[in-house]
C-alpha cells in the first residue's frame, strides 16, 4: 500500500541557482532528519520523490543516484556539494586583489549608476567564461559560420556540453532504475526529469519508476484512436535500463547556444499504422516555461 502522504522535492532550472539549491537541500536535509527523529519516525525516507528540469535536473540524478548506490539519505548533500565544488571556478576578476573594492568606492563616491563591487565581479566573471569556457562544464565559445548564405554577419556562437556530461558521471551512477517497495527498509525516491521534444513542442518527463507493465519509458505527443481503438501516444521514449546521462543532459541543453540532445524513439505513422523507431531532439525543459 502507499502512504498517505508523500515528500517531493522539486528543483528548478537557472545554471548558477543550482549551488544555491546543493546549500537549500543541505539545509533541508538537516531539518527533515531532526523533525523526523524527535517524532520517532527513523525509517521514513527523508523524500519520496525528487524532481529537476536544467540544473536541477542534474542535481536531482546526483542526489537519487547517491542514495540508490548507498542505500541511504546519510551523505546525499555532501556528494552534492563535492559535485559543486568540482564544477566551480574562479574567475580573474576574483583573483584580483582590491577590484571589488575599487568598484564600491566608484559606486558610493563617485556616482551611483556604475555598477557596485558585487555586480561588476559577476558581469566581467561571466563574460571571461562565455569566451574561456570552463573546463569541467563547457567547451570555449566556438563561432558556427553561415555556409549557406555566406553571410559574414549570421554568425552563431556554440558551447560543447560534453564537459558537463563527464562531470555529472563522475558523482551520478547511470543508469538509474528506481522501483516502489513498501515493504523495503528505505524506499526508493522517484527520480523525474523534464525536458522538451523539439519538434513536438511538446514537455517530457523522465522517469525512473516502472510502468504498470513493467517498462521504463515516456509516453507523449498526440494520443491516437484508430477505426475506434485506442492506439497510445504518438510518440514513446524507451530507457528499461533507467535514466542515463543522455536523458540528464537532454534536460539541460538550453538553447541557442548548446545544442539538441538526440535519443532514440518510436514514432506511430498512420500510413502503416506501427510504431517506427526514429531519432528525437530534446532541449532544456524551462523553454516551456520561459
Amino acid at each position: 500500500m502507499r502512504p498517505d502522504s508523500q515528500r517531493a522535492l522539486v528543483l528548478q532550472g537557472g545554471g548558477s541557482l543550482g549551488a544555491y539549491e546543493a546549500g537549500a537541500y543541505k539545509a533541508l536535509y538537516e531539518k527533515i532528519t531532526k523533525m523526523d527523529k524527535d517524532k520517532g519516525e527513523t525509517g521514513k525516507p527523508l523524500l519520496n520523490i525528487v524532481a529537476g528540469t536544467s540544473i536541477g535536473a542534474i542535481n536531482a540524478a546526483i542526489i537519487v543516484s547517491y542514495v540508490v548506490e548507498n542505500n541511504t539519505w546519510e551523505g546525499s548533500a555532501e556528494r552534492l556539494n563535492e559535485f559543486w565544488e568540482y564544477v566551480s571556478k574562479e574567475s580573474s576578476v576574483d583573483l584580483m586583489p582590491g577590484v571589488i573594492a575599487w568598484w564600491d568606492y566608484l559606486h558610493n563616491n563617485v556616482h551611483s549608476g556604475i555598477a557596485s563591487g558585487e555586480a561588476a565581479r559577476r558581469y566581467y566573471s561571466a563574460k571571461e567564461f562565455a569566451i574561456t569556457g570552463v573546463p569541467s562544464v563547457f567547451s570555449p565559445l566556438m563561432p558556427v559560420i553561415d555556409t549557406r548564405f555566406f553571410d559574414i554577419q549570421n554568425i552563431w556562437y556554440h558551447f560543447n556540453s560534453g564537459p558537463l556530461k563527464k562531470s555529472l558521471e563522475r558523482f551520478a551512477k547511470f543508469p538509474i532504475a528506481t522501483t516502489f517497495d513498501d515493504k523495503s527498509s528505505l524506499p526508493q525516491p522517484r527520480l523525474l526529469l523534464v525536458s522538451v521534444d523539439v519538434a513536438e513542442g511538446t514537455a517530457v518527463t523522465f522517469d525512473s519508476y516502472e510502468k504498470e507493465d513493467g517498462s521504463r519509458k515516456s509516453l507523449y505527443g498526440k494520443y491516437i484512436v484508430r477505426n475506434g481503438e485506442e492506439v497510445g501516444h504518438k510518440h514513446i521514449i524507451r530507457y528499461n535500463d533507467g535514466i542515463t546521462s543522455e536523458h540528464v543532459i537532454a534536460s539541460a541543453s538550453v538553447p541557442i547556444n548548446y545544442s539538441y540532445t538526440s535519443l532514440e524513439g518510436e514514432s506511430y505513422n498512420e500510413n502503416t499504422a506501427n510504431y517506427e523507431k526514429n531519432i528525437r531532439y530534446f532541449w532544456d525543459g524551462g523553454i516551456m516555461s520561459s
